[in-house]
């Protein structure tokens, strides 16, 4: 526990492996399982923590511990139908819980169904307008507005968003360029990548 708590990842999964391997999961425990898990999604594998979050729901079907690590580990592993059913199950258990709504929005947001994803991110932002300085989310929204051909939605996302944002960021660099290009601005379009490159080389 002391090697996870200080974030030793590397150092941890071997002891957590070796106790995972040599014991019944009810022995291993329900938390455990599910920090196991929680390790192997930060050692960027998703698979094996699907794995890991399986033994720990075959413990107990009804906590939430599991299927939180579920949800991002299906969406690392681009399973985004899959992450969008856990996701809405976590919902009707925490329907006031954001977090997971966020989960749903970027699991809806790569199912090319931007209407939907559009009233998710809505609710988000009326339940908890904190989100609406942030950046990633919005670049979620407009990438898939401009996948769909919503230019003008897209460039309506990306005012609303510069206006609280005004310093550069890695994922609106990713967006603008499109943005522009799709806006007839190749000038702006190169403008942007020139500059992220000076931000980020």
């Amino acid at each position: 526990a002391g090697l996870l708590e200080s974030g030793s990842y590397a150092e941890a999964e071997p002891l957590s492996t070796q106790l995972v391997n040599s014991k019944p999961a009810c022995e291993v425990g329900y938390d455990n399982l599910v920090a196991f898990a929680r390790l192997k999604l930060e050692l960027k594998k998703p698979d094996e923590a699907l794995h890991v979050c399986g033994l720990a729901i075959d413990l107990d079907e009804i906590k939430q511990g599991a299927p939180e690590v579920m949800v991002e580990a299906y969406i690392k592993l681009k399973l985004y139908s899959k992450a969008l059913k856990v996701a809405d199950r976590l919902i009707e258990h925490a329907p006031d819980f954001v977090t997971y709504r966020v989960h749903r929005l970027v699991a809806l947001s790569h199912l090319r169904d931007s209407d939907k994803t559009l009233k998710a991110w809505e609710e988000i932002l009326e339940e908890s307008p904190e989100f609406a300085t942030n950046p990633q989310l919005s670049y979620v929204i407009m990438n898939e507005l401009i996948q769909d051909g919503r230019i003008s939605e897209a460039k309506h996302e990306w005012d609303r968003i510069q206006q609280l944002c005004q310093d550069w960021n890695p994922y609106l660099a990713l967006v603008e360029p499109n943005l522009q290009i799709n806006l007839g601005n190749y000038e702006l379009a190169i403008e942007s990548l020139t500059n992220s490159a000076k931000k980020q080389p």
